[in-house]
């Protein structure tokens, strides 16, 4: 049968809008469900994200899990020390106080010998596609598991990333002298390099960002990009936003009560390491959707090549040191290097 141009745009037109109809109420019989649907379990979780990020995308990662599972499991959702604060956040995952957290080394304070290269390591991936990659698929999920293990009973189910960690600043960064006397609020491995250049560590919690660059208890925070910067009204105080890269993203895990875990059923189980495998994508695209444009809130200034070498050989030097201190730092310093090395031999994508 030949159809003419005016049947097949019709005939088209029809299936669109019956597959419309189709999706939308599907959808909407899915969200009823777990509406409707008294919840089998129910889990407390803290986020190390502001309010922000704790609504916009912590909560629809959580949303798609609750969807899926049709209304067998519902989460309850607090932001960046809103039920104890993030040093805090471990051991009460561990107690079982709460079953859920989403955390970061740099807040967690967490009792593992891999802390120091965890979360944020500065130059070791460029982007969240290859810390992913490197925790996927080269060995680091397994040194994860075997480090966090040791602690009790608390299971990593799986991590995600947020926007390139840059340092934002209250007066401007031009050069290597002007980080002498800067106060920054970061994590301890990332402070290193910049305290060689004579900055100093102040570690403030992430709810008094703002008010610690207001009254100028800190300078400058090497925490996050522009997007998040933005999103939580940061760059009011910290108006410079220095453009070398410290780290191409931040990685953030997802840790449950092993015994919460294990009250599950397997298809809830397996369910939720997937709902948050597939959450790393939402966070890939959250951030970077909005990266570049949100830079404009910024008085954007620039560090010179040779200047910002002397940071890079500086953490290159406190690395080494690092994969000393245990068996699991130097397997997880040498997936780092030979990553980098092999992406930078063989003239992989990155761009310069």
């Amino acid at each position: 049968m030949v159809f003419s141009a005016t049947k097949k745009q019709k005939c088209f037109k029809t299936v669109l809008l019956v597959s419309m109809v189709f999706f939308f109420f599907s959808g909407a019989t899915l969200v009823a469900m777990a509406a409707d649907k008294k919840p089998e379990f129910t889990w407390r979780v803290q986020t190390v994200h502001a309010p922000a990020e704790a609504t916009k995308l912590v909560r629809v990662i959580l949303n798609d899990i609750e969807i899926a599972s049709g209304g067998r499991i519902k989460f309850e959702l607090f932001s960046s020390g809103e039920l104890m604060p993030d040093d805090q956040m471990l051991p009460a995952v561990l107690r079982g106080t709460v079953e859920m957290i989403h955390t970061i080394a740099a807040n967690d304070a967490a009792p593992v010998d891999i802390s120091p290269l965890d979360c944020w390591p500065p130059f070791q991936w460029e982007g969240p596609l290859e810390i992913l990659n490197m925790y996927y698929n080269r060995g680091m999920k397994e040194i994860y598991n075997e480090a966090f293990e040791e602690l009790g009973p608390v299971k990593v189910l799986g991590v995600s990333t947020t926007d390139p960690l840059h340092l934002l600043s209250t007066r401007p960064i031009n050069s290597y002298e002007d980080l002498k006397g800067l106060k920054i609020s970061t994590d301890k491995i990332v402070a290193k390099p910049f305290l060689d250049a004579g900055a100093v560590a102040v570690s403030v919690p992430v709810s008094e960002f703002y008010l610690s660059g207001k009254t100028g208890i800190v300078d400058a925070l090497a925490w996050c990009g522009a997007k998040e910067a933005v999103a939580n009204s940061w760059y009011e105080v910290y108006p410079y936003f220095l453009t070398n890269r410290i780290a191409g993203c931040t990685l953030t895990r997802w840790m449950a009560n092993e015994k919460a875990f294990d009250k599950l059923p397997k298809d809830l189980q397996d369910l939720m390491e997937m709902g948050i495998r597939n959450g790393a994508l939402k966070a890939i695209l959250y951030y970077y959707d909005d990266e570049p444009k949100n830079r404009r809130n910024f008085k954007m200034t620039t560090m010179p090549k040779e200047d910002w070498r002397k940071i890079q050989a500086s953490m290159n030097k406190h690395l080494e040191e690092i994969a000393k201190t245990s068996e699991r730092t130097a397997k997880l310093v040498k997936i780092y290097q030979d990553y980098n090395k092999e992406v930078e031999e063989l003239g992989w994508y990155r761009c310069k």
